[in-house]
């Protein structure tokens, strides 16, 4: 959260007060239930660790479900209503490169 760190959805920041108003949380990035399913066979020491985790609101989590971001992240960008390059801006508040999600 010290990078400026923007929800996915709201564009809100992540910060001290909204943390608890936004019900913020730390989330998969890569949803376990994704990682889980056999055709991904992703091990649990690799999608259960830091890297994979990120604040989300609890809203932002609902829309992200179980998808891998290829498929969620249109959803998001389409439920927030900002060009792709102001979502790429706020997926890099999360220390996270578009090009690999």
């Amino acid at each position: 959260m010290d990078e400026n760190t923007k929800d996915w959805l709201s564009a809100t920041k992540i910060d001290f007060s909204t943390y608890f108003s936004e019900s913020i949380d730390i989330h998969h990035i890569f949803p376990v239930a994704w990682c889980e399913n056999k055709n991904n066979n992703i091990s649990r020491n690799d999608f259960d660790c830091i890297v994979n985790k990120t604040p989300l609101s609890g809203r932002t989590n609902r829309i992200v479900s179980g998808d891998a971001p290829s498929k969620y992240l249109e959803r998001l960008k389409k439920h927030a209503g900002v060009s792709e390059e102001e979502f790429n801006k706020i997926l890099l508040s999360h220390v996270v490169k578009p090009e690999y999600m």
